[in-house]
């Protein structure tokens, strides 16, 4: 659970299984951390928006009252980098970004190392299809090689 406390009322957000979907539609996404890094680089606040709209326990709210939300968490001093960082940690508490290990750290700082930006499995992926497409080129060509030459001897 998370509370933003505002000058006239407090909106509670809570990790629920259905809103968590809700999120990820109304984002269009399949990837909610690929989604984050994204939106966390470019401080995009649609995201911020759709995050208090999509997990406030007030279902009612509106996409529009959730950037007053936002406008009124800033006019109080917030950063919107920190409400970046609320969210990572809000986000990461239920394992709405799989099994993310952060240790004793906050959540954001795993998105701030440029190492985990990398996405290693597609990357091992693409060097594996790359050598097998590689060694069965090279070993086709051999064996029609070997073909050619028992031909030439008949």
């Amino acid at each position: 659970m998370y509370q933003i406390a505002l000058k006239n009322k407090t909106i509670t957000l809570t990790a629920r299984a259905r809103y968590y979907r809700e999120f990820k539609m109304a984002l269009g996404v399949q990837n909610l951390k690929n989604a984050f890094f994204a939106a966390y680089e470019n401080i995009d606040v649609d995201f911020l928006a759709a995050w208090i709209k999509y997990f406030a326990d007030d279902r009612d709210l509106e996409l529009g009252e959730a950037y007053d939300i936002l406008d009124e968490m800033v006019e109080d001093g917030r950063k919107l980098y920190d409400i970046y960082a609320d969210a990572a940690d809000f986000l990461n508490g239920m394992g709405f970004f799989g099994k993310l290990e952060v240790g004793d750290k906050r959540t954001i700082a795993y998105f701030e190392d440029k190492m985990n930006k990398i996405d290693i499995d597609s990357k091992v992926a693409s060097a594996i299809d790359t050598a097998v497409s590689e060694y069965t080129t090279q070993a086709v060509t051999e064996q029609m090689k070997k073909d050619e030459s028992k031909s030439r001897k008949k």
